[in-house]
């Protein structure tokens, strides 16, 4: 008899997964509700008691436009409430959400009425939504119920739920507030569907190496490379400029691009077994190299710059492993004439021969 097989979990988009890296930080999560939710709400909130529950209760159909977050959070006065976080990630608002958003909470409220709640607990409403448009649909379900005339006495039978709406489109950059370098992960949600993206990207990367530590200014760095590069929304050449704009000269940005070249390897090593995938992977690839070079050995030529563009995956692979041994310029300049030694000597493929 064979084992039925589950069927295989949908990637999560790049908004959905940056979302929950930077919200799925209680931490991260508490200075948003401190600055962004009502002072009346938050004096009632014990933010110290934050915990992540169910991961999800979005549809798969709808996890492209979707993404949530459920926490548990203390009351000061005794109990507990809790915080449904929905993220739009579309570049324009969706009139229904609203609708949407009341089946997650009923969902949410199911669940705890199945593990033997006996009354139902408040649940708070988050739309967290960074569009390019700002939102001017409904935020409450009753402007979405198209009232007849007279209708005063029908209202009592329709269900009222309202959601507070956190707009980025509404904020200026210099109200984006809160520790845990939180400013900086709002500004990048906010700028990812605007034009203004890459000028914004060195104070986004700045903001990150001057709020946090060094270790985890590389991992959060790391994560917004990530969620840039899968969205499509700069190329990995672009990335390098805006971290180059970004250093200054300092210690701290130095060491975590010497972080990031020894991480190239193991992404060099992964280009390698994906070679021939996309003509825009290998342009990506060379920049980021030849950005991780200048910072070894100092600016290059043109001509080299361009035999470098040249280079296959996995030629970029080899030479990534190769430049942590680089000190000076011919160091670099010994591994390319090798290396296109190595190319003239090598002999042909079945598919070269094909070609002919």
């Amino acid at each position: 008899m064979k084992r039925k097989q589950r069927p295989k979990q949908k990637k999560p988009t790049p908004h959905d997964a940056y979302f929950k890296a930077t919200f799925g930080r209680p931490t991260a999560a508490a200075e948003f509700l401190r600055h962004y939710l009502p002072p009346e709400i938050v004096r009632l909130l014990d933010l110290t008691r934050l915990e992540l529950e169910k991961d999800t209760f979005v549809d798969a159909r709808l996890r492209k436009h979707f993404s949530d977050l459920l926490y548990r959070v203390g009351l000061l006065a005794g109990g507990e409430a809790f915080i449904y976080f929905l993220l739009e990630h579309k570049s324009a608002p969706d009139e229904w959400t609203m609708l949407q958003l009341l089946r997650y909470v009923a969902q949410a409220w199911e669940q705890m009425r199945r593990r033997g709640a006996k009354k139902l607990p408040v649940i708070i409403p988050v739309i967290f939504y960074h569009g390019a448009e700002a939102w001017g649909v409904a935020t409450r379900l009753s402007e979405l119920i198209e009232w007849p005339d007279g209708s005063e006495a029908l209202r009592r039978y329709a269900p009222e739920a309202g959601a507070l709406l956190c707009d980025l489109s509404q904020y200026r950059d210099e109200e984006l507030v809160g520790g845990d370098a939180l400013p900086a992960d709002l500004r990048l949600m906010k700028y990812v569907f605007r034009d203004e993206l890459n000028t914004q990207l060195p104070g986004i990367f700045r903001e990150v190496i001057e709020q946090t530590n060094e270790a985890e200014a590389l991992e959060r760095l790391e994560t917004m490379v990530h969620y840039l590069t899968e969205a499509e929304r700069v190329s990995q050449s672009e990335v390098g400029a805006a971290v180059e704009r970004a250093q200054r000269g300092d210690k701290p940005m130095e060491t975590i691009i010497d972080k990031w070249r020894k991480e190239g390897r193991k992404e060099g090593r992964k280009e390698g077994r994906k070679e021939g995938r996309k003509e825009g992977k290998q342009e990506g690839a060379a920049e980021l190299i030849l950005l991780l070079l200048r910072q070894r050995v100092g600016n290059l030529e043109r001509a080299t710059q361009a035999q470098i563009r040249a280079l296959s995956v996995a030629q970029l692979r080899r030479l990534s492993v190769a430049l942590s041994n680089f000190s000076a310029r011919e160091d670099l300049t010994a591994w390319l004439q090798r290396h296109a030694s190595a190319t003239r000597k090598a002999p042909r493929t079945a598919a070269s021969r094909k070609k002919k």
